[in-house]
């Protein structure tokens, strides 16, 4: 970044549990999942991922079960469980610590 270019800075934390239920409705209406995968758990589940991250466990939830049987109809919670284990929350406490950091010696505005 150079100075000019970019006025602010604006760090957008992780979806609430509002908005992963949000965004897990939106990817889940495209894969077909069993009855027991709960929305709700999920969401309890993906605190602290971002968006783009839940998205990605939907996917790799989908390949689990691709994997597992390619003929499969529907993806189980067993399948986002070990979508969990393979996606890593991008959003650490200690990327929000550096943007708490910087943001005291810069004109960074933190929306969490």
């Amino acid at each position: 970044m150079r100075p000019g270019r970019i006025d602010r800075i604006l760090f957008v934390g992780p979806p609430d549990r509002d908005a992963r239920i949000k965004i897990l409705n939106i990817n889940l209406k495209k894969i077909p999942h069993a009855e027991d995968v709960n929305i709700e758990e999920l969401s309890d589940m993906t605190e602290g991922y971002s968006g783009a991250e839940i998205t990605s466990i939907c996917r790799e939830a989908a390949l689990y079960a691709m994997q597992q049987d390619l003929n499969t109809r529907q993806v189980e919670k067993v399948h986002f469980t070990k979508a969990l284990e393979k996606v890593p929350r991008g959003i650490t406490s200690d990327v929000i610590e550096f943007y708490k950091n910087y943001q005291n010696q810069s004109k960074l505005q933190i929306i969490v």
